[in-house]
């Protein structure tokens, strides 16, 4: 499954950017790819645009450069939980287009789990979390927003020098 990090170029960041690709490479069935983008008011937009057109499968991770996985088994649960929730859905379910994974602690970045194609119009970021305003817009295309509370991932430290 294909892990996309965004990262802006930021050179000071280089260490994590390293130590991110270097803990999602351990994770089975993980493929890590960066997304560099220059940072402006529109990088998360076309961070997750871009991501969302290089998926090769219908579920692809997206994770902020600071969030890491806490298991080397992750992408195994993501998968079992996706195809359990598949074969389990009622019919007049909605099909989940994003789920959170839960961080060991609350703050730092986050990693999501999505589904592809969903949104023909990505909604601009207006300074709130775009996590919100991507929830709404899949809500409102008859997608479903879910929490993995058994699925766990955790945070760099975002000092730079910290990381080794």
């Amino acid at each position: 499954m294909e892990v996309f990090i965004p990262f802006d170029g930021n050179l000071e960041l280089i260490p994590l950017l390293e130590a991110s690709l270097d803990a999602w490479a351990t994770v089975r069935f993980a493929k890590p790819q960066v997304i560099e983008l220059p940072q402006n008011s529109k990088f998360v937009v076309r961070a997750r645009v871009i991501a969302d057109g290089l998926a090769k499968g219908d579920h692809y991770i997206f994770a902020d450069l600071d969030a890491i996985p806490e298991e080397t088994y992750v992408v195994s649960a993501i998968i079992q939980r996706i195809a359990a929730r598949l074969c389990h859905r009622a019919k007049e379910e909605r099909e989940f287009a994003m789920a959170l994974i839960r961080p060991r602690f609350d703050d730092g970045g986050r990693v999501r789990v999505l589904l592809k194609n969903v949104l023909k119009k990505w909604p601009s970021p207006s300074g709130r979390n775009y996590d919100d305003q991507y929830s709404e817009a899949i809500i409102h295309a008859g997608y479903s927003l879910e929490t993995w509370d058994d699925i766990w991932y955790r945070q760099l430290p975002l000092e730079p020098t910290q990381v080794n």
